[in-house]
């Protein structure tokens, strides 16, 4: 609830009341146990079986994606922390970005062909291209918890879908790692890759803090600092 706050720019009050009456009519189902209250852990919303109906038969939102949300209920704790980690992003990044680029969740990619599998994070896309500018960027989240060769194969997996693709210009990879260890080590690995795209990557810190926002927080291999916003 305090993500979704701070994404809708309204005060948390007005959030909780329309959870509660979309909780109440059976549209949104809630996470919560005296556990997390213990962990300082907010309550988590998803769409139920009836909310996901109501998509399907009144919008024209992708139905193999909706589909796939019928898995809500089951999903884990460790999913849930990066779908709230995601909606932190995507909140830092409209305070930066906003509103030279439209930003998009994987659920709203799911038919780009030439994104890697699984979808990333989130995909930004310069609103009026600028020569001399980078328009389009793809964007992962790394959790705190991933070894480094599952960090080695995600980037494999785009080197992959550069391959596949018939784009002129392959997007701008934006690689969000949970602290500065981590992104040292992408900073070596990403120094000997071929250059057929960019890679850029910065830490939750960074990208969060006061003074990130609106600023450089973004490094390429061998540590230079780049503004890419």
């Amino acid at each position: 609830m305090p993500s979704l706050a701070e994404l809708w720019g309204r005060d948390r009050s007005s959030v909780y009341g329309n959870l509660f009456v979309l909780e109440g009519q059976g549209y949104l189902a809630k996470r919560y146990d005296k556990t997390y209250r213990l962990q300082g852990r907010p309550a988590s919303y998803g769409l139920s079986a009836k909310g996901l109906r109501y998509l399907r038969d009144n919008t024209q939102l992708n139905q193999t994606v909706l589909r796939n949300m019928y898995k809500n209920k089951t999903i884990s704790q460790d999913h849930i922390d990066h779908c709230l980690m995601t909606i932190t992003v995507f909140s830092a990044l409209q305070q930066q970005a906003k509103p030279a680029f439209d930003i998009y969740s994987r659920y709203e990619i799911t038919e780009l062909e030439f994104c890697p599998r699984p979808l990333p994070d989130l995909y930004l896309r310069r609103e009026n291209p600028q020569a001399g500018r980078l328009s389009d960027y793809l964007l992962d989240i790394f959790g705190p918890q991933l070894p480094l060769w599952v960090m080695k194969k995600r980037i494999r997996a785009y080197q992959q879908a550069c391959d596949e693709s018939d784009l002129e210009h392959y997007p701008s990879v934006l690689l969000v790692a949970p602290n500065a260890r981590a992104e040292k080590q992408l900073l070596r690995v990403t120094e000997n890759l071929l250059d057929d795209f960019e890679i850029y990557t910065t830490t939750i810190e960074r990208l969060l803090s006061p003074g990130g926002k609106g600023s450089s927080v973004w490094r390429a291999p061998f540590d230079e600092v780049v503004d890419l916003l």
